[in-house]
């Protein structure tokens, strides 16, 4: 919320409902969903106008909404429920008219600001790594010059009666975005870490680059595994040479998107909760990024209260299963998935 504050809260109150974000994912028929809807539900309350972009919109769209006066794009490399690990071209927003946000939700692990963007945000799975805290990392690339477009973004240009009358770009040059998120917003708003909660994130950056390679390694594996299987329906993981993706994971994410992934087993919503009963190794959990392996299927957890069709309606097929690859052994883990899909089987008997 900090690196949203900087660019559109001053904006926001100065040009009233001229400062608008843009939110993925949307679905054809419908709002932003989950997370987006509510932020952007946020963001208006504030004066923000917030547009929400589906994925078949993307570049079109894009190229139209950055022409106006946008402050800010906001890109979900990996919604929640539905296509994770989701790549977009930021060639197909101007540099020079939005400020590009990249809340990862904990899915990808190559910065992209040599494409553009100008800054990242890095939610705690993979930096923590075991799910025992939240937060989260700010990464300013520092190379975009703020003053240039000042107009867009007089809460870095104008004087900051809190500091005396300090205008950001003049005392602080491309450093003034990340300055005012630190120095004005986190005072003024709270919403910081506790030491403890810090120190696990620090602990945990300590093993990232150890255990990052580990997550893609087994995730290409069980991917590739389950891509093979006629048992299932469909998988969407970019790394995957037929991914409608892969072309854009091979140009900005060559070393590797994430452990996450989502798949279909032929069956439908029955045969998937008997698939995730017949687990003994991965475990059952909403959250992503863990060392451990684990599985979410909406329909018979997050979203159980929905029918079939309203899954669908909400972008959501009732036999999708989010698997967050770990860094156990590999073969144990394509092993637990290979007898789960067969004790499921034998339940169809």
């Amino acid at each position: 919320m900090y690196q949203l504050l900087t660019l559109t809260e001053t904006a926001a109150r100065i040009r009233g409902n001229e400062s608008t974000l843009i939110l993925f994912h949307r679905h054809p028929d419908g709002d932003a969903i989950g997370s987006g809807f509510g932020l952007k539900l946020i963001l208006e309350a504030m004066g923000c106008t917030a547009h929400c972009v589906c994925e078949d919109e993307i570049p079109e769209r894009l190229r139209f909404l950055t022409e106006g006066l946008q402050d800010s794009i906001l890109k979900e490399s990996l919604p929640a429920d539905f296509v994770p690990t989701q790549i977009i071209s930021v060639d197909t927003a101007s540099p020079a008219q939005a400020g590009i946000l990249y809340p990862d939700c904990e899915g990808r692990f190559d910065l992209m600001i040599d494409h553009h963007a100008k800054g990242e945000m890095y939610a705690d799975g993979y930096i923590d790594g075991h799910a025992s805290t939240v937060g989260g990392v700010i990464v300013d690339s520092g190379n975009f010059d703020w003053a240039a477009h000042a107009e867009r973004f007089p809460g870095l240009t104008t004087p900051d009666e809190s500091y005396h009358g300090l205008v950001y770009t003049e005392r602080f040059g491309k450093l003034a975005y990340i300055t005012k998120a630190t120095s004005q917003l986190m005072r003024d708003l709270g919403s910081i870490q506790s030491p403890q909660h810090a120190f696990y994130l620090g602990l945990g950056l300590q093993t990232l680059h150890l255990r990052v390679p580990r997550h893609c390694e087994n995730a290409r594996r069980i991917a590739q595994y389950l891509h093979d299987d006629p048992r299932v329906a469909w998988i969407n993981y970019p790394d995957l040479e037929d991914d409608s993706q892969h072309a854009l994971q091979q140009k900005y994410l060559p070393n590797g998107t994430c452990g996450v992934m989502a798949f279909g087993l032929k069956g439908g919503r029955d045969f998937s909760i008997r698939f995730m009963d017949s687990l003994k190794l991965i475990g059952i959990a909403t959250h992503v990024a863990d060392c451990h392996s684990c599985v979410l299927h909406p329909a018979s957890h997050t979203h159980r209260q929905l029918t079939d069709e309203q899954l669908i309606e909400a972008g959501i097929s009732p036999d999708l299963i989010r698997l967050s690859v770990g860094i156990e052994d590999a073969d144990d883990l394509i092993e637990d998935i290979r007898q789960a899909i067969e004790m499921a089987e034998k339940g169809n008997a």
